[in-house]
C-alpha cells in the first residue's frame, strides 16, 4: 500500500466509531439510515422506540469546550455553526477542560441535551486543523460522519497562516511517490504530515529566516512557516511567504528533483 493509499483510505482507530458510522449508514436502496429504520420497528416497546428515535436524530459533530465543572457538566460549541449546549456528563466533564475539542454525539432532551456513547478528546492546539478540515467537506456529503471519525489532527500539518498573501506555484509530476522518496532524503525538508486538503506537506528549511516549527499565526505575520511544499499523486504545490523565497525554492527543486518534476517553463502558477 502506498502512502497515498493510506492517506485516502484513512483508518478507524477506535472501536466505538464503527457503531457511530453504522448509525449514519444509508443503504443503497435510497431509504433512511439504519438507526432511523430500527426506530420504526413495530415490535419495539414505546420507551425503547422513543430512545431509538433520539439516537437516530443525533449526528457526529465536533465541539469546542467552552466551560466545564469537573464531574458535573460541560458547555460545548459546535465548530461548524457555533451552536452552544450545556450537558450533564460526569465522564466528559472530568476528561475535558476549556479549549479542548470533543468529537461526540449530542442527544436532545427531554430535559437537556446529553452525550450519547463515548467521545474522543483532542487538545486545544488542534482547533484550527479541525476547523479547516470541516470547511473542506462538501455540503451534503453522505459520508461526512466517516470523514470526521477518520480525522486525527496529530497526523496533519497546521493550516498555513491566514495573514499572508502566499506565492503559490504548482508543478506537474509523473510519480508523487518518487518525489516523496527524494524529499525524505533532502535535509532541507522536514515532514509536517498530511495536508488538510490532501497530499503530504513539507516545511522547507532552506527558506530565508528558516523556521522548522509551525507556530500560530501572529497579527504581524511573523509566526509560522515561510515556505511549504505539498506532494500529491500528480502535482507538487509550493507556498512561499514572498517572491524571493519562492524563487529560491523553485531553484532548489529544479536542481535536486531534476527528472522528477517538469522544468520551470512547464509549471503553472496558481490563481
Amino acid at each position: 500500500m502506498t502512502r497515498f493509499e493510506r492517506l485516502l483510505g484513512g483508518s478507524l482507530q477506535r472501536r466505538h466509531y464503527s457503531l457511530w458510522a453504522m448509525i449514519d449508514y444509508a443503504p443503497s436502496d435510497g431509504g433512511p439510515p439504519l438507526a432511523a429504520r430500527y426506530a420504526t420497528r413495530p415490535d419495539l416497546p414505546r420507551a425503547e422506540q422513543a430512545h431509538a428515535e433520539r439516537i437516530a436524530a443525533t449526528k457526529v459533530d465536533v465541539h469546542r469546550v467552552l466551560d466545564v465543572v469537573p464531574g458535573i457538566w460541560v458547555e460545548l460549541e459546535t465548530l461548524a455553526g457555533g451552536e452552544t449546549a450545556r450537558t450533564l456528563s460526569p465522564l466528559a466533564s472530568t476528561r475535558t477542560r476549556a479549549g479542548d475539542v470533543l468529537l461526540t454525539r449530542l442527544m436532545s432532551g427531554p430535559s437537556s441535551p446529553s452525550i450519547w456513547g463515548a467521545g474522543t478528546v483532542f487538545g486545544a492546539d488542534g482547533v484550527r486543523k479541525w476547523a479547516h478540515h470541516i470547511d473542506a467537506l462538501p455540503a451534503g456529503r453522505a459520508d461526512a460522519a466517516l470523514t470526521l471519525l477518520s480525522f486525527d489532527p496529530a497526523d496533519h500539518a497546521e493550516p498555513l497562516p491566514d495573514a499572508h498573501d502566499w506565492v503559490t506555484v504548482t508543478w506537474p509530476v509523473d510519480d508523487g511517490e518518487l518525489v516523496l522518496d527524494a524529499l525524505e532524503e533532502d535535509p532541507l525538508f522536514a515532514s509536517l504530515g498530511q495536508e488538510i486538503s490532501g497530499g503530504w506537506a513539507f516545511a522547507w528549511l532552506g527558506a530565508r529566516k528558516p523556521r522548522a516549527a509551525v507556530a500560530p499565526d501572529d497579527e504581524d505575520g511573523e509566526g509560522g512557516e515561510r515556505a511549504r511544499l505539498v506532494v500529491d499523486r500528480e502535482l507538487v504545490t509550493t507556498h512561499a511567504i514572498d517572491q524571493a523565497v519562492s524563487n529560491d525554492l523553485e531553484a532548489h527543486l529544479e536542481r535536486d528533483l531534476k527528472g522528477l518534476i517538469e522544468p520551470a517553463d512547464h509549471h503553472r502558477r496558481a490563481a
